[in-house]
This record gives C-alpha cells, sequence and structure tokens, in this order.
C-alpha cells in the first residue's frame, strides 16, 4: 500500500464539501513531543489500537466532525487528548497524509501537527481502550513500521528540527535508544 504526503493542499479549504461528498475520509491527528522528565531524551507520544489482540502503535488522529471540530487544528488536538489523554499546543502543521482504510480501502486524507505536551491528564476518554506511550524517535519508528503513514511520519521527523522558540524549547534531533518508563 502506497502513502503519498502532499504538501501543501492549499485549495483544500474550498474543496471540502465536494470532497465530503466522495469516498474520502478526512482525519487530522498529532505527533506529540516532550522531553522524558527522568532522562531529558526528546520522545513522541504513540497510542495503542483498541484491539487488545494486536501490539499496534500509532500517533494519535481520527475523524474530521464538522458538528465537533472547528478546523484541522481543532480536530488534532481533540483526537489527542481523547485518544492519549494529553492536552497541548500545536507548534508547526507537518501536512497531508494520504492512505487508505484497511477495512474497506476508503481514501484517507489525514491533516497532521506536530505539538507540543502542555499537560498530561491522569483520566481521559479511551484509557480504558488504550495505552499512551512515550518512546524516542528511533522506537516510534521500529513500533510503527507497519502503517505507511506512520512510518513516513517517523521518517519525515528525523529530519526535521523544530525551533527553540515554542515552549519548552524541545528540539527533535536524533537520539540513541534511552529506557523511559511508558505513562499507562
Amino acid at each position: 500500500m502506497a502513502v503519498t504526503m502532499v504538501r501543501p493542499l492549499a485549495q483544500l479549504p474550498g474543496l471540502l464539501d465536494e470532497q465530503l461528498h466522495k469516498e474520502v475520509r478526512f482525519r487530522a491527528g498529532g505527533v506529540v513531543i516532550r522531553r522524558c522528565p527522568a532522562s531529558g531524551v526528546q520522545q513522541v507520544l504513540l497510542v495503542s489500537s483498541r484491539n487488545a489482540h494486536k501490539a499496534h502503535y500509532s500517533f494519535p488522529a481520527g475523524k474530521y466532525e464538522r458538528d465537533l471540530d472547528d478546523g484541522f487544528e481543532a480536530c488534532a488536538l481533540r483526537e489527542t487528548k481523547e485518544e492519549a489523554g494529553v492536552e497541548c499546543e500545536i507548534v508547526s502543521d507537518l501536512g497531508w497524509y494520504v492512505g487508505f482504510a484497511k477495512k474497506d480501502a476508503v481514501e484517507t486524507r489525514t491533516r497532521f501537527f506536530a505539538m507540543q505536551c502542555s499537560i498530561e491528564l491522569e483520566h481521559w476518554l479511551e484509557e480504558t481502550q488504550r495505552q499512551r506511550c512515550w518512546v524516542n524517535l528511533s522506537e516510534a519508528r521500529r513500533l510503527t513500521a507497519e502503517t505507511p503513514i506512520n512510518a513516513e511520519l517517523c521518517k519525515y521527523l528525523e529530519n526535521l528540527e523544530f525551533s527553540h522558540a515554542y515552549a519548552g524549547g524541545a528540539v527533535f534531533e536524533a537520539q540513541p535508544p534511552v529506557e523511559c518508563a511508558a505513562t499507562a
């Protein structure tokens, strides 16, 4: 299954009404970063799938809902909070990623945003269905390799450096594997 990174899709707002009536699912998600409290190593947030029989991890993302979301940024923030119990601040737009749903092969277009973790909630909407896990970028790449969109995001992030200008001054840089307890 091929994944195409689409950057930028400037006409999307004008096309949204037309596209929503076709077999295309619009989604948004977050690539959340933080520094591990114990080691100071930069980490990304992954969430487990709802399927307890399969150890699959991905970046938090979900369906754009016109009645709930005031744009794709709002959708990404909502999905990150629902799936992982993390409140965030958007740092930058990582662009559009195109793929196909496993269950019915419908085209999906997911807009991802780089986010800085602000607050980790003790309880959240999907806490009984998912596990959140903080890992370094190389571990994220290993854990998400089976999903083309997630693998593409990890590949892209390996070459990306975030500015020190935003909250926390976190910068993505290559890091060797470091053990840091995952937060359940």
